[in-house]
């Protein structure tokens, strides 16, 4: 949960910093005429993204064919990638192969990871900062309760104001009045309050309580948070700023809405002289730290006359927000088309022997357009496998000198290549498995009794060494598995243990009776795990594959007998 947290805030960072930069380089040349509060809402969509962190995805996004052309290019990239064999690389191909990470999945996860920890850290670190600056602010200001007299006159000016149920305490350590806090705000005036002009009193009271009435407080509180979320970004921090000055200067434009310029004039000198006051960074009001061209930039705000009309103002900021708006779409993904094609192994036809491919299908994927995706033909993908690519045990083999065993071999696609639309197969190798049953020869069909029976193999996953046959005396089917060397031997169906031996020719062996005169012998292995009179069922375990005896590989060499006759198994191990 926190990956996709912090990706989406990553996500959202990047989309919105170049229109940070875009409208504070607007606001700052082009129009620095506009009014306040159009200033402000020029803001309204990056403000409602990052507080809100939900991306919008729509086919009208102007990032759309960007994104088509880079998803299109990745996937034709992957389809076209060929292994090459160790045996034709370069020395230094080779050396970079060796060191190539397998898995960067795995190691985009443990970035994402170490991601996610140096974000969290920075904000546990800035509100950590922001608690211990509140608590310095608040030692530092030595807030107190006012005297009876001065509280009763502050109230009567903000009931005049329309502001009520404000605590109001008294500081040494400003020299007018502030809103103080976020969740719960509080109206700080100076212990020199008296020595203000009641018309200059009564400006800076319609001027807090404007910022109360307006919900500030908390906005700016809101902001914070955002700052923290958003630490690891710079610009936001700035437009945070930006949006604080403009709060100012929306309330200063609202105060002196209408009013002549002597009465501007009179206000922009008090300004002047609360600023020269103690500097206190965390408070909103007249008494908050200004850097000079921000004081230079409220005062030409406040004595300007001269500002774009509103109904103009309006259109700018409707055209702008709806510029800023479609910025913020994502594009939304292309449609894609999963499905299986049938694995061509013509080409494996030219081998004396059968060869197994790990599956009978393969998959495909195509990406595009959904009109091109609904025009798509399965007809025109094809899979099959390229026999020049074979390699076993690590080397590069033809048909020719294949042996029984594991192998693989690239597939070979034939994709469309249409506008719009980009296929890819999933599986760019394939395991294959040699088995020694010709291919051409069908095995005969086994006995009706040992049909019943419901026979299966001896083994989970194998490969015949040696048919039926293979040799002349030869009454058996050798069979292993190619992925272990310690697999399993199993009942070919349910019966009795009925003999559990070892001679010198056969090592260890044993035979079960299934009835109706049906016995399979299982010979040469490793290990035995059932004893005698013993009851089995169908795929139980009874031993494991070995070499004892008289045996050239680890196997099981094995066959049934019915009516008292060998019967050839072969059939017993074709896919």
């Amino acid at each position: 949960m926190l990956k996709n947290s912090l990706q989406r805030l990553l996500e959202i960072s990047l989309m919105i910093s170049p229109l940070i930069i875009f409208i504070f380089l607007l606001r700052k040349n082009i129009l620095r005429r506009l009014g306040p509060t159009a200033r402000l809402l020029l803001w309204l969509p990056l403000i409602i993204q990052l507080i809100v962190p939900v991306s919008w995805q729509t086919r009208r996004s102007p990032y759309q064919l960007v994104a088509d052309e880079v998803q299109l290019n990745l996937l034709t990239h992957e389809s076209s990638y060929q292994e090459i064999p160790l045996e034709e690389m370069t020395e230094e191909k080779r050396t970079a192969a060796e060191f190539h990470d397998p898995s960067p999945v795995v190691k985009a996860d443990l970035i994402m990871d170490s991601a996610v920890k140096i974000w969290l850290g920075g904000i546990a670190v800035l509100i950590l900062v922001n608690f211990i600056s509140q608590l310095r602010l608040r030692r530092r200001l030595q807030a107190h309760g006012c005297a009876d007299e001065k509280t009763v006159q502050i109230r009567e000016l903000l009931a005049h104001a329309g502001c009520r149920n404000v605590a109001v305490l008294e500081s040494p350590e400003i020299t007018s009045c502030a809103v103080y806090g976020h969740l719960f705000p509080r109206l700080i005036i100076s212990e020199r309050w008296a020595d203000w002009p009641a018309e200059d009193q009564e400006l800076m009271i319609r001027h807090e309580c404007l910022h109360l009435r307006y919900g500030h407080p908390w906005l700016c509180g809101i902001l914070r948070l955002v700052e923290i979320l958003y630490w690891f970004n710079p610009l936001v921090w700035l437009m945070m700023r930006e949006i604080r000055q403009d709060l100012e200067l929306q309330i200063d434009d609202r105060l002196l809405k209408n009013q002549p310029q002597p009465v501007r004039c009179h206000y922009a000198a008090m300004i002047l002289n609360a600023a020269a006051g103690p500097r206190h960074k965390a408070l909103q009001g007249l008494s908050g730290s200004e850097e000079k061209q921000q004081l230079k930039e409220r005062l030409s705000q406040i004595l300007r006359k001269n500002r774009i009309s509103g109904l103009i103002a309006g259109l700018i900021v409707i055209c702008l927000c709806g510029l800023c708006g479609a910025m913020l779409l994502k594009p939304k993904p292309l449609a894609t088309r999963e499905g299986t094609v049938a694995l061509d192994v013509i080409g494996l036809q030219a081998y004396e022997y059968s060869v197994y491919a790990q599956s009978p299908e393969v998959h495909y994927q195509c990406q595009g357009k959904p009109s091109a995706l609904e025009q798509l033909d399965e007809m025109t993908i094809h899979a099959g496998i390229d026999t020049a690519t074979l390699i076993q045990d690590g080397k590069t083999v033809s048909l020719q000198t294949l042996a029984f065993g594991q192998a693989e071999a690239e597939i070979q696609w034939t994709l469309p290549e249409t506008n719009g639309l980009a296929c890819s197969g999933k599986e760019t190798r394939l395991s294959l498995l040699v088995s020694g049953l010709p291919h051409d020869q069908p095995s005969p069909q086994l006995p009706e009794k040992a049909v019943q029976k419901g026979a299966q193999p001896p083994l989970e996953n194998p490969i015949v060494l040696c048919r039926w046959g293979c040799y002349a005396g030869h009454q058996a089917t050798d069979a292993t598995d190619p992925d272990n060397d310690q697999a399993a031997v199993l009942a070919v169906a349910d019966g009795v243990v009925t003999e559990v031996s070892y001679s010198s020719m056969n090592g260890k062996f044993l035979v079960i009776d299934h009835g109706d005169e049906v016995l399979s012998y299982y010979i040469h292995l490793g290990d035995i795990q059932v004893e005698e009179g013993q009851n089995v069922k169908r795929g139980e375990k009874v031993g494991i594959i070995g070499s004892t005896g008289k045996s050239p590989y680890i196997h099981v060499h094995f066959f049934l007998m019915v009516d008292g006759l060998r019967v050839n198994s072969d059939i017993l191990f074709r896919r």
